[in-house]
């Protein structure tokens, strides 16, 4: 198990270097869960969201009317649409590339996972 820590510690700090500092509440999520599916929507363990990030960073994969710059991207719905925590308040929101808009959809990480939860259960 340490050496299973100490793989993941060196995969966040690389992440870190190349991206920028992971949300505390999301590197705990990555480090004691990973990444998966709640729902129709898929959060990224440590590996998907460096592809996720290598993505949005290039400019060539941004649509022109790409508005979430100030968000820490985490993962996607079911129909492909990104959805972060914002870094200076730590809500979640997601960007609708279908029919346009920024969303609020919870306000920390923990709350948004209880609502993901909730949905399943009821």
């Amino acid at each position: 198990m340490a050496k299973l820590q100490s793989y993941f510690k060196n995969d966040v700090l690389v992440f870190e270097e190349k991206y920028g500092k992971i949300p505390e509440d999301y590197k705990w999520f990555l480090k004691t869960v990973g990444g998966c599916p709640i729902g129709s929507e898929w959060i990224a363990n440590i590996k998907e969201l460096e592809k996720t990030h290598i993505e949005i960073s290039d400019d060539r994969n941004v649509p022109k009317e790409w508005k979430m710059k100030s968000y820490f991207i985490i993962g996607f719905d079911g129909w492909g649409n990104y959805f972060g925590i914002c870094t200076e308040t730590g809500k979640i929101f997601m960007e609708d590339h279908n029919f346009g808009g920024i969303h609020e959809i919870a306000a920390s990480f923990e709350d948004y996972i209880l609502k993901l939860m909730n949905q399943m259960i009821f």
